[in-house]
Order: C-alpha cells, then structure tokens, then sequence
C-alpha cells in the first residue's frame, strides 16, 4: 500500500479512535535509527492529527556499553511525546507496566527483528495469547529477546490490554503499516477480538473499497462504488477485515458478490461468518435461494469443506441484469 492510501486509511481509523493511548516501546537499534526512518514523524502524526495520546519507553545504556553508532547518533525524542528511558534488561517489562497503568489500546515493541519467527523462517501474524502461551512452552521455538516479548505481550494482555505488536525498527513506515493494513507487517498478539458485522458507515466505506480493489483489481471503482447501499462490513475491534455485496436480484434469490477478506483472516471462520449474516439476511427477506456468483468467488473460499458441502454450482441467466449477477453461480436452497 502506497504512503499516501496508507495515511488515509489511518485517518479514517482514527476518526472512530481519538483519545485511545498507545504505548511504544523502542529497543536498541530501532532506536539509533528512529529518526532517519520517520517514526518520530509518524507518532507525532498521530498524536496531532488522529487525537492518539502516545508515550515512549526506550532502552538505556550504561558508559561501558558499546554504542548505538560509531560515532554515537543523537536522536532526541520530541518534546510533545512522553518518554521513560529504562536500562535495557528491564525496559519490556516497564513498557508492559505503563501500557497496563494507562489502559492503552495498544502496546507496540520496535525491535531488531521482524516479529515472531516460526522455525521454517516464516513470520507468524497474529496469535492468541493460549498460542502465545504454547509458543513459550517449547523453549526451541522461540528463543532470546524475542521471547521476552512474547512474554511480556501476555502479561500486558492479561494485564487489561487488547492487541500487542511486535515489529521492526528497521524499515521505514513498519508502524503504520501494522497497525492500518489489513495484513500488518509484523506480529501481532492479542487477547479477545470484538467483531461486527452489519452495513457499511461512511467512515469504513473507503477501507472496504480499499480491501476490494487489492482482490478484484480488474473490476472498475466505480462498480463497487455503485453498490455500496448494499456493503456489508466484517468489523474487528473496530477495523474492516472483511466484506461484501449482498443484493436481491431476483424473486426470492439473494446474492453475494464482491465477497473480500483480508489476508491474515482467510483461513479463519471471517467467510463463514460472513456468509451466514448473508442468509440470515435472506432468509429474513424469505428468499428460497443464496447465490454466490463464481466470478467474484475467491479462489480460497472454494476450499473451504464448509463451503463445499453447503454450496452447488450451476449456470444461471438473468435477463438484462447485471453482468456480476448472472453466468456461473454457487447456490444454497433455503427452503
């Protein structure tokens, strides 16, 4: 995502998030580097523009350490932000103390390295703190600094606090990008989600329309745009995670197109969910039918056993209507 959508997306989110604290903690090398990278611009951004109350945790050293950067670099952190300087060995822990005491919405460790690793090298996004818990169970899976994040994440959720990200210090726009795509860039720890599904409101229009044209780039904006008084939204704490058209286009047919999922929550219950707010929906409206029409169908959803089980495919035309609506459909009987 480019800077420019990127910064609007997190303007719509913080619309809906004004007031809510966050906690940052930077350790030693995303430190010395913080400001040539722009976090320093980018928390000052969401303090002054999106109303987010911020504070800063960092690592301390004593004279006999050896130095950020040869020469030392000086990086002063803004005089807007509040900031605790802790000697390294327990700064994650004071970070976990102080997102505790401030019931921050979130608690954000900058490190060296990406987030949590699994053994094939692969990072892991997201993570209950029961996963957590298992992770820390087998000391080979995780070792060193980054299991005293994972540890810390767990007692800050315990602690009252809702989302943990670990991610690094080393690339330039890593903290907006985990907390304002769907897919993040690091790892994120968490202790219960809030999830929603209902219409579309002004202020998630623009992250569904986003989340749409990453997974039908070649259908046009102004389409999705000429359906959205039917875009139903898959809200998570308050972020759009998923979506979809759901439309009645012939007598006693509902049907989903557009149907959308971020990437970090396809193989999650996300879609089923989704699906079933769609037949609750028609059922309601006593159709006899749910249809998924297979051009807007993603390829993930059809492997899902749920999906092929409940779902049949057949061809269906429907006279002068929309070209989304009609050909190659998956359909379940409601009646």
């Amino acid at each position: 995502m480019s800077r420019t959508n990127l910064l609007r997306t997190a303007l719509s989110y913080t619309q809906g998030h004004r007031g809510a604290r966050i906690v940052v903690k930077l350790g030693k090398y995303p430190r010395a580097h913080a400001e040539e990278l722009g976090v320093f611009h980018d928390l000052q951004l969401l303090r002054a523009v999106g109303g987010i109350d911020i504070a800063v945790v960092e690592d301390s050293y004593s004279n006999e350490r050896v130095p950020l950067r040869d020469p030392p670099v000086k990086c002063p952190i803004p005089r807007d932000i509040p900031a605790i300087s802790c000697d390294y060995s327990t700064s994650d822990l004071r970070a976990t103390e102080l997102a505790i005491e401030r019931k921050a919405a979130k608690l954000i460790y900058m490190t060296s390295h990406q987030g949590v690793i699994r053994k094939d090298g692969t990072l892991i996004s997201s993570l209950t703190i029961e996963n957590a818990r298992r992770l820390l169970d087998v000391p080979s899976l995780i070792t060193g600094r980054a299991r005293d994040k994972v540890f810390c994440a767990i007692k800050a959720c315990e602690g009252g606090v809702p989302r943990v990200h670990i991610i690094s210090g080393h690339q330039e726009g890593t903290l907006l990008e985990e907390l304002f795509t769907s897919e993040g860039c690091g790892t994120m720890i968490y202790a219960a989600l809030y999830e929603e599904i209902r219409r579309a409101e002004k202020g998630e229009v623009f992250q569904a329309v986003q989340l749409l044209r990453s997974a039908y780039p070649s259908v046009a904006y102004e389409r999705i745009l000429e359906r959205v008084e039917n875009l139903l939204v898959f809200l998570i704490d308050g972020e759009v995670h998923g979506c979809m058209v759901v439309a009645l286009v012939d007598s006693g047919v509902a049907e989903i197109s557009l149907l959308a999922v971020s990437a970090a929550y396809e193989q999650t219950r996300v879609a089923q969910r989704m699906v079933e707010k769609a037949e609750e929906k028609a059922r309601a409206a006593k159709c006899r039918e749910l249809a998924l029409a297979a051009e807007t169908t993603p390829w993930w959803l059809l492997a899902q056993p749920w999906f092929v089980k409940q779902f049949k495919r057949r061809t269906r035309d429907v006279a002068g209507g929309d070209p989304l609506y009609s050909g190659r459909i998956w359909t379940k009987e409601l009646l």
